[in-house]
């Protein structure tokens, strides 16, 4: 009785809209305290040093090369870029808080251009006896080295110290721990689920490591992808060795996914959720983020024009996993501020439109690339930033205009041709 209750509560809309993601936030920040942190030394490369290592390593996708097509923009936004693009390019959070101008550049000129990009080669990697750090999912050989490829390129090396008693997960395991994924939902989407398409079917005997607590999206994407519930097994933060694991790399950066993976992902997911494929994607979308931090301030004004031109208000965080994957299914436009819920453009049909809304002072270019991969058009603007890049300010004209480019209806033109 008093688990259905419980279990009523977690699941209700306002628990994983408010309770849930406070919970996680709570524990993952806490984990750790005062901890010794120590930098082990590394094994690079397994596909090089792995065999010396005891590690069984073995290539299941090539490396290879993808491509991104410009976005599509309104003249004017196009503009900025030529003639405001250093002003752009240094105003931008990235280059701000002097963590990547290379990257603040990188977000800019990929809007306007058309981008060439390596992809690594996908792999899985068979290592006894493996200890695994939650949340990020750093693992450690049996003689302690760290493998650097069960990280990010980037991401730090260095981790709390192993205590003396460390909790023992008995048999063979995968991990669907990522960096910024016991939080995130772009992060769970593009880095931790496309592991799931490259391990395909799993045997009856593996286990899937995920995030604890877990919210919602940690557990329903993998029982869509085919996971038995049986075989998630929640972490909390902190360290645990592994009898068995399966390392997959399956993308050597954050969000930079390769499209064989995400294409199988979309397919397998929307079978999941029972979306009938023979439907053809007819709605219009607008994710709404008002009221919440990081939301188009005016987006009150703004509602009249989407209402105007078909669209259907969403807040995607009130929705279930399953239902958004049924929603994206069938959306043929999806619009809105960029955030972590235009990432649901990986359940949309080939063909279908992606337009954000870009605050010039914080945005990245993971939508933008994720879309081109899935063969989804994409189209941006910017908006009027209101301090850091967090909130913004768009003009209602300037959204009617971009909407009619963008939608081919209406007798919108460049003023200036």
């Amino acid at each position: 009785m008093i688990g259905t209750l419980k279990h009523r509560v977690l699941s209700s809309r306002l628990a994983r809209r408010h309770l849930l993601p406070w919970l996680a936030q709570r524990a993952y920040r806490r984990a750790g305290g005062a901890a010794e942190i120590f930098t082990p030394s590394a094994i690079e490369d397994v596909r090089a040093d792995g065999a010396a290592a005891g590690l069984a390593y073995r290539p299941l996708r090539p490396a290879t090369y993808e491509t991104r097509a410009p976005s599509r923009a309104l003249q004017e936004d196009t503009l900025a870029l030529v003639l405001a693009g250093r002003s752009l390019v240094s105003n931008h959070r990235a280059a701000v808080e002097a963590r990547s101008r290379d990257a603040a550049e990188i977000y800019f000129s990929s809007l306007a251009a058309y981008t060439r990009y390596p992809v690594d080669e996908a792999f899985s990697c068979e290592i006894a006896d493996a200890l695994i750090y939650a949340p990020e999912g750093a693992v450690l050989s049996a003689d302690g080295r760290f493998v650097a490829q069960s990280l990010f390129t980037g991401r730090p090396c260095a981790f709390p110290r192993p205590g003396p008693e460390i909790p023992y997960l008995a048999g063979r395991h995968i991990s669907l721990l990522t960096w910024d994924g016991e939080l995130n939902y772009a992060h769970w989407l593009m880095d931790a689920l496309p592991r799931l398409a490259l391990a395909g079917p799993l045997p009856p005997d593996t286990r899937v490591i995920v995030p604890q607590p877990m919210l919602p999206f940690h557990r329903e994407f993998p029982l869509l992808a085919g996971v038995v519930e049986n075989a998630l097994r929640p972490v909390s933060p902190g360290w645990y060795r592994v009898e068995h694991l399966t390392l997959l790399h399956a993308a050597a950066r954050s969000i930079v996914p390769r499209h064989d993976l995400l294409e199988e992902l979309r397919a397998t997911i929307r079978r999941g959720a029972g979306h009938p494929e023979a439907t053809i994607p007819s709605r219009r979308v607008w994710l709404s983020r008002a009221g919440v931090r990081r939301s188009i301030v005016n987006e009150d004004e703004l509602i009249p024009v989407l209402v105007r031109h078909g669209f259907e208000t969403i807040r995607p965080e009130e929705l279930s996993p399953r239902e958004q994957v049924l929603l994206f299914a069938e959306t043929a436009i999806l619009a809105g501020y960029h955030g972590a819920g235009n990432h649901n453009a990986l359940f949309m049909e080939a063909g279908s439109k992606v337009i954000e809304v870009l605050n010039p002072r914080l945005f990245d270019h993971g939508v933008a690339r994720a879309s081109a991969s899935l063969g989804i058009e994409h189209w941006y603007t910017f908006a009027d930033d209101l301090g850091h890049g967090s909130d913004a300010r768009l003009d209602p004209a300037k959204l009617d205009r971009l909407l009619q480019y963008a939608l081919d209806e209406g007798d919108a033109t460049d003023s200036r041709y």
